[in-house]
């Protein structure tokens, strides 16, 4: 039998003394059949940097009609090498929040440039990888490891430069990279020339 197609629905209420009128809902349905595949693409990948931990969310896309698994992945220092950091089942409802969007957190990470991707795959299949659109930074403020500040949204054509003084337990950041007609440069000073990249 064909399921495929549009359809109207209609609500018929009985009971032993008769039926009442049906009544039809206003919305009309649309069925597929779905042939089985690798998972659809993650969307809506979102990343928020807080203290020295970061924070991933994604909306699932279908899973092809298998279970699927999503493995998020950093890149460190824009290297082409990815790590896998994180591998969940769809069915592991603790990593879903209340608006429907899985979400993950990597404390601790190495100081340094992140970028990340999410790659979903069910027995069929793997989907393409699809990256974050922010790239992210762990910058270590002294040398308790677990002392940290995580920057997102970093620029691809900027060089972070910290003072060699690490007596300070606050960041002093400043650009390299930065042009006389860019707004950021009035907010920054280069100090000195003794200055180590990150």
């Amino acid at each position: 039998m064909e399921m495929e197609g549009i359809y109207s629905a209609r609500l018929l209420a009985f009971n032993f003394l008769g039926a009442a009128d049906p009544v039809e809902f206003e919305e009309q349905y649309e069925i597929k059949e779905l042939n089985e595949g690798q998972p659809s693409l993650p969307t809506e990948l979102t990343l928020t940097p807080m203290d020295n931990t970061v924070t991933f969310e994604w909306k699932e896309g279908l899973n092809g009609g298998h279970e699927q698994t999503f493995v998020l992945e950093t890149s460190l220092n824009s290297g082409d090498s990815w790590t896998n950091r994180f591998t969940i089942k769809e069915s592991e409802s603790k990593y879903l929040n209340e608006n429907g969007k899985f979400k993950v957190n990597l404390p601790n990470l190495d100081p340094g440039v992140y970028k990340a991707r999410l790659v979903a795959f069910n027995i069929i299949g793997a989907a393409d990888p699809v990256e974050f659109k922010k790239r992210f930074e762990i910058i270590k403020l002294n040398q308790d490891q677990s002392q940290s500040e995580v920057r997102a949204d970093i620029p691809d054509n900027t060089h972070l430069y910290m003072p060699l003084d690490e007596s300070s337990s606050k960041s002093d950041v400043h650009y390299q990279n930065v042009k006389k007609e860019d707004p950021v440069y009035n907010n920054t000073v280069l100090k000195n020339s003794a200055q180590t990249g990150l």
